[in-house]
């Protein structure tokens, strides 16, 4: 009986260590299929600070900010789609999952994309590109290497200009 005690509690350690560490890991963004994409693929750019555009951080749901000669067509961090299922998402190609907010909450990241769900959809305003989220009526905003939604639309304001570079 205490062979086996002594057996199962040193096959159980890896694990329970295993599983202890894995709770205490950062949040990770939400992992989905990505949705068929619509039309081609960009990368969203700023005209902010000569040109930076969106890429996922490849390990959160976090989105940074980057200046351009960091970015590649070739790269699936920095490709962005619209859905087919529902156009006004747009999903990044690596994650599979979508741009998001969460109410008025400055921050826009990336979550399990939900076909029709306000919070991440994102309608085209305006000659200069920007962008305002259908749930908040806010607009995405470049705010030092943040993608942030701010609630104030400015197509003169070079802060709320978007390019989708193909």
């Amino acid at each position: 009986m205490r062979t086996s005690r002594k057996v199962l509690t040193v096959l159980a350690a890896p694990l329970l260590c295993a599983l202890m560490t894995m709770l205490g890991a950062p949040a990770m963004a939400a992992t989905s299929t990505a949705p068929v994409g619509a039309g081609f693929a960009f990368e969203l750019e700023s005209l902010v600070n000569g040109g930076l555009c969106a890429m996922w951080d490849g390990s959160t749901s976090a989105v940074n900010l980057v200046p351009v000669s960091q970015c590649s067509a070739s790269n699936v961090r920095d490709l962005w789609w619209h859905s087919a299922d529902d156009f006004n998402e747009i999903f990044n190609q690596g994650s599979g999952t979508c741009l998001s907010v969460t109410g008025t909450d400055a921050p826009i990241y990336l979550h399990a994309c939900v076909a029709n769900a306000h919070a991440q959809e994102w309608i085209y305003n305006g000659p200069n590109e920007t962008f305002k989220n259908n749930h908040t009526g806010y607009c995405m905003w470049q705010s030092n290497l943040n993608l942030q939604q701010r609630n104030s639309c400015d197509g003169s304001n070079v802060h709320d200009q978007w390019l989708q570079v193909s």
